[in-house]
């Protein structure tokens, strides 16, 4: 998506590439509002890293493309089930996603530049891991429980939704170079808990906040047009 959006601001002057890392704090929540399930969550900090490429052709809105990649972890305690039977779960969650996004971005100044944008994203899970415990029980005791440790993609769907809102700042350095600090929050829009797990909870997603820092390149393609 980015190389396509790359090929076509050959045709329109000036653009930008860049490359930021940093802090995401994922909140994961679920609007379930039946009584036999209950959740608890847990996400501890962790990382993502994003590739982007802007145009710089009009003198403020702007179309931009992002392609991020983001690790969520999940510590989930839940109970769910019915009368009669039901599902204990104590696990851990590590998710790794890969996020591609299109928006418009309204830019302001001119040494210092200070961007605002809002827009959609699209995730795909590309690798997922489950481990802790959990156990079943029914009202005939027929009791069990097991230990967790694999693969977690039957849990979570392959496939997000998310909308997002993202604030910035580019800090010249030198020539074409400038840094870039870069903060964001995403929600997501689409259930993405699975099979078991999202028959329990009808709706289970993530409120994400993202603080990067990075360097941004600009490519002068002006000549293109001559």
């Amino acid at each position: 998506m980015i190389l396509l959006i790359a090929l076509v601001s050959n045709s329109y002057g000036q653009s930008i590439v860049g490359l930021t890392a940093g802090y995401s704090k994922s909140g994961f929540f679920d609007k379930s509002e039946d009584s036999p399930y209950h959740g608890t969550y847990k996400s501890p900090a962790s990382y993502c890293i994003t590739a982007f490429l802007k145009q710089r052709k009009q003198k403020h809105i702007n179309l931009c493309s992002e392609l991020s990649f983001v690790n969520k972890v999940l510590d989930l305690k839940a109970r769910y089930g019915g009368l009669g039977s039901g599902t204990n779960r104590d696990v851990t969650y590590n998710l790794n996603y890969l996020y591609a996004s299109i928006f418009p971005e309204l830019s302001i100044g001119k040494r210092y530049t200070f961007n605002f944008s809002v827009g959609p994203s699209f995730g795909y899970l590309i690798k997922s891991h489950i481990s802790g415990k959990s156990s079943f029980w029914n009202m005939d005791e027929q009791n069990s429980s097991w230990v967790e440790d694999g693969n977690a993609k039957s849990d979570f769907k392959a496939y997000e939704l998310r909308i997002f809102a993202k604030i910035g700042m580019e800090i010249p350095v030198k020539n074409k170079i400038k840094i870039s600090i870069d903060n964001s929050y995403s929600r997501g829009i689409t259930n993405a808990a699975n099979n078991s797990l999202g028959n329990a909870a009808k709706f289970l997603n993530s409120k994400d906040i993202t603080f990067t820092l990075g360097i941004i390149y600009t490519l002068d393609n002006s000549g293109s047009n001559k």
